[in-house]
């Protein structure tokens, strides 16, 4: 998540910062709610039930 931060504060033109926020069009249509990596970190109870998801794959 420090890394998260990082990059939310970089230019907008730089890779990584394009990678974090960007939102492509097409995952919309296969069920994705559109939520970003800002409103995520944001969001303490919706980031710890994501890293909990992503661990125990």
């Amino acid at each position: 998540m420090r890394w998260a931060g990082h990059v939310a504060r970089m230019w907008e033109t730089r890779n990584a910062y394009r990678i974090l926020v960007g939102k492509p069009e097409d995952l919309r249509e296969i069920g994705w709610d559109g939520m970003d990596w800002i409103d995520l970190a944001q969001d303490r109870d919706q980031r710890r039930a994501l890293v909990n998801m992503v661990m125990n794959l």
